[in-house]
Formats: C-alpha cells, structure tokens, sequence
C-alpha cells in the first residue's frame, strides 16, 4: 500500500522529532447529561475530539467537516498539537490498513494505528522513504513515535526502520 498524498509536503520536513516542547493549551474532559458521551475541548482553534465511549471512534474536523477516526489516532493528533501542530489538519478521511489498522493523512503528516502496535506519527523525509518504499506492505506499522538517535530521527517499524540523518535516509528492513 503506497501513501502517497504527503510525498511532496513531507519533502518540507528531514523529519520530525520531540524536543519536549508542546504548543497544546490545557485539554479539558466534560460529560453530557447521558454520561455515555465525552467530548475533549483541545486548543484555541477550538478543536473538539468526540468520544461516544472508551471503544468507539472518534470525530475530528476534517476538509469537508468532521470525519471519523479510531480514538487512538484523535488522542495521538491532540498530543502532538492537533491541527495548530506540526501536522495541520487533516486533508481526507480516515483510510485503512491491513492487519485491521488505519491511517490519516495530515497537511504535515500522517497518523498510523493498528491494534498490535498502537498510534504513531511519521512525517518528513522518513515518511517519503517509507511511501517510496512499499509503505504498509514493506515495513509495516510504525511501533513508536520518531527519535532522536546519533544527530538524526528514527522511525522503527514492524519490518524494520528508517533513519534521516545529514540529508540522507537510510531503510533498514528486519
């Protein structure tokens, strides 16, 4: 599967990595009068995540309104800034993955999640490395967000990594 819709965006970013640092303002949690429904009201742009319960999907706005997405992909968006981040907002609906995951497309990004490794991040020259190289299909599901590791950023999958370092990107496949 080839993920291809960022390729040129991510071409703006040798890749991405935490300094610790977060423009998200304080999330809070309320509960409508039914107590089965809990939106998160995120940052200043007034980003809203809807959970229906601890299992359900989530609501994001998306281009053409809100969009449904796995909870773990909306609760990795509002951790990484959501769309006044680094990714942006998202620029379709939310697609999927083999092995039961999927993926949603950021302006500056893209958000992947399956069952066995969780929510993860990738963008940058990582991210085009890994469309120009089978994606999904070659190196599997991201298992951990990008990491700082001798000068570079690192993305480690289920088949292998990909690192960006002094302008090159190197894939390693297990």
């Amino acid at each position: 599967m080839s993920i291809t819709a960022l390729a040129a965006a991510g071409a703006l970013f040798a890749g991405c990595s935490s300094d610790g640092s977060s423009d998200n303002a304080a999330a809070t949690t309320t509960h409508d009068n039914a107590g089965d429904r809990v939106v998160d009201e995120g940052d200043d742009a007034g980003e809203a995540v809807d959970h229906h319960d601890q299992t359900s999907d989530a609501t994001l706005d998306g281009p053409n309104g809100k969009i449904e997405v796995q909870r773990e992909i909306a609760d990795k968006y509002a951790e990484i800034g959501g769309p006044v981040g680094h990714f942006g907002a998202p620029s379709g609906e939310q697609e999927s993955g083999p092995d039961g995951g999927a993926f949603v497309n950021f302006e500056h990004g893209v958000i992947f999640w399956s069952p066995a490794t969780g929510a993860h991040f990738v963008s940058g020259d990582i991210l085009v490395a890994f469309n120009d190289n089978g994606g999904l299909d070659a190196l599997g599901y991201p298992t951990d967000d990008p990491k700082d590791t001798d000068g570079g950023v690192q993305v480690d999958f289920q088949k292998g990594h990909v690192t960006h370092k002094d302008g090159k990107t190197d894939i390693v496949t297990n």
